[in-house]
């Protein structure tokens, strides 16, 4: 995908979540991105139109690159990775994985990849706070999926998202698999305190005695 393509897709995302789009303003996305001067590259609205113009893709699946390419990645389908989910999550997962590998394109060379101009910049932001509310990295520390359920239904709610929430919440692969692992680790919390107890009341009967 060309430079030009990113810039298409940014000005599309924009223009989904009500925003204004130009010939100028298509020039200046297409410029290179400068890290010092942020905040000139795109305000607060610009940034805002996109991700609302996102969601609204994302309730109908919207593929911004080639799905097989996550698929090869992943080496299964979706239905494969998220057996848990339904359609809501499924088309919400499509659009996330495909922008991802649109702005941060998997096994190729650094030289092949898009140029970071201001519509990459921009795009990037977009899937950077998604991944941090719907597709957080895996690791020992997790935010509370009930807390990430209230965000998740608060954003969706918010921005008016044509899509079936209580589906797409009820039926989340990430949130069940989460609220299963806190579950598990406060049982191994209570087993290891049960255990400690234990061993500390044996400890004080042979003191005592």
């Amino acid at each position: 995908m060309t430079d030009s393509d990113i810039t298409e897709v940014a000005l599309d995302l924009i223009a989904k979540g009500g925003g204004n789009i130009s010939p100028e303003l298509f020039n200046h996305l297409n410029r290179d991105f400068d890290p010092n001067n942020r905040d000139v590259a795109f305000d607060t609205e610009i940034f805002e139109s996109a991700l609302k113009g996102f969601f609204f893709h994302g309730a109908n699946g919207y593929a911004f690159s080639d799905i097989k390419n996550v698929f090869s990645f992943f080496n299964m389908t979706f239905d494969e990775l998220y057996p848990e989910a339904t359609l809501p999550f499924i088309k919400f997962a499509t659009s996330y994985w495909t922008l991802q590998f649109l702005v941060r394109p998997h096994n190729t060379k650094l030289e092949q990849r898009p140029r970071r101009t201001i519509a990459w910049e921009l795009l990037s932001s977009v899937e950077f706070n998604v991944a941090s509310l719907f597709f957080p990295t895996p690791g020992r520390h997790m935010i509370n999926p009930k807390l990430r359920e209230r965000d998740q239904r608060k954003i969706l709610q918010e921005l008016g998202v044509p899509i079936d929430i209580e589906e797409f919440i009820t039926n989340n692969p990430i949130l069940i698999r989460d609220r299963i692992r806190l579950k598990r680790a406060r049982i191994k919390t209570l087993i290891w305190l049960f255990v400690f107890t234990c061993i500390s009341i044996i400890i004080l009967f042979k003191i005592v005695k």
